[in-house]
């Protein structure tokens, strides 16, 4: 049954890992779709990613441009810096339940106990740095008013966040699990 957890913990592992993977590609923090505009008929959708602000207008190609500064700026740097090291701790989490499921023993991972502990501790931080990274952005961007104010062309218009709720959740759920499951399987 322990292998079975320790399974489940290496596969939520890799989702978390994917899943930081996919919001550090995708131009998808922030979206909206504006309606009737350049004209009738048309629609202009806006999308804020952690480095990136794209614009994209019916029939036509993305136009894209860097953020270089202001609170879209602060916020992906931080969530990017955050991201980053919660993906390092995942990957050594991932790898230290594979040497458990293998049972590889090596210097201070040559008892079971301390194998599991270090590993849920990964796990651990895991949860620590994607929690503080989706926090972090929450509170340097969505509080701002340049989120809650976002004039284009004549219009003011308010971005949804899914798919950021999509992903941070789901992925602090995950590593949090994980360390519990890692923990459990000491029983």
């Amino acid at each position: 049954m322990a292998n079975l957890s320790l399974i489940c913990a290496t596969l939520m592992s890799i989702f978390v890992i994917i899943i930081l993977i996919v919001v550090f590609a995708v131009q998808g923090m922030a979206t909206t779709r504006v309606k009737e505009f350049p004209g009738p008929g048309l629609y202009t959708d806006i999308r804020v990613g952690l480095q990136k602000v794209c614009v994209h207008v019916k029939d036509s190609s993305d136009s894209c441009s860097t953020l270089k500064s202001g609170t879209y700026w602060k916020g992906g740097r931080t969530y990017l810096a955050l991201g980053i090291l919660g993906l390092f701790s995942a990957l050594c989490a991932l790898a230290l339940t594979i040497m458990i499921l293998v049972d590889v023993r090596a210097g201070c991972l040559s008892n079971e106990q301390t194998r599991a502990k270090i590993t849920a501790a990964f796990f651990g931080v895991t949860f620590l740095f994607t929690t503080a990274a989706w926090v972090s952005y929450a509170c340097i961007v969505y509080t701002s008013d340049d989120f809650k104010k976002v004039q284009f062309g004549t219009q003011t218009v308010k971005l949804s966040i899914g798919f950021a709720w999509f992903a941070s959740i789901p992925m602090t759920v995950m590593s949090l699990n994980s360390a519990c499951i890692v923990m459990g399987s000491l029983n």
